[in-house]
């Protein structure tokens, strides 16, 4: 089986996509759209940690209340001609991995597959301005402020800090450890540069 991504760009990992290789080995050729449940998948294959993705959804398919139309803000994203519905919250972990592709026999006798997309979180469907978007009845009930009101995480810039604390490299406490020893070295050489001066 050749397996290959058009998008993986959604902090996938090489776990995942065994985990997607796995899944396609067991399903028919054609098109298909799978969420699988990674924590589950993780104790079949006998893996130590369960990898969580991040995922941008909220609303009501995450186990929130709809989000307001006072709280989000409509904007382009990746270069897209069309506005996401976005709201200023952080990324979540989820171990929900949804995935979208085709599964063709090639001439050889070999399947070739084709992932569009692998993300975390459930199915939720394109905006209803995507050209490619199939039901706008459906995603307008998805997405629209006085129906489900799901909105997509437009989360604030995060520092190198934050970053090495979220990568798991460093705890917070560490980082501001480090952070504090860094300021009294800056002005404990401050202090002696001013006294070799004088």
């Amino acid at each position: 089986m050749r397996l290959k991504f058009v998008h993986d760009d959604h902090g996938l990992e090489d776990s995942h996509k065994s985990m997607i290789w796995r899944k396609v080995e067991e399903l028919d050729h054609g098109f298909f759209i799978v969420s699988l449940d990674m924590g589950e998948t993780a104790l079949d294959l006998s893996m130590r940690t369960q990898p969580a993705l991040p995922c941008g959804l909220y609303g009501p398919e995450m186990g929130d209340d709809p989000i307001p139309e006072t709280q989000v803000e409509y904007k382009s994203r990746n270069g897209r001609a069309w506005k996401d519905r976005l709201v200023k919250k952080p990324m979540r972990k989820t171990l929900t991995l949804t995935f979208i592709g085709t599964k063709a026999l090639g001439d050889d006798g070999e399947s070739d597959v084709l992932v569009f997309t692998a993300y975390g979180g459930p199915l939720a469907p394109q905006n209803w301005a995507d050209p490619d978007c199939s039901d706008i009845g459906h995603s307008l009930n998805f997405w629209a402020p006085d129906a489900q009101g799901h909105a997509l995480a437009d989360p604030e810039p995060v520092t190198r800090w934050e970053a090495l604390a979220e990568s798991g490299r460093l705890t917070t406490q560490e980082i501001t450890e480090l952070w504090d020893e860094a300021i009294e070295t800056i002005e404990r050489r401050a202090k002696a540069k001013e006294e070799s001066n004088t």
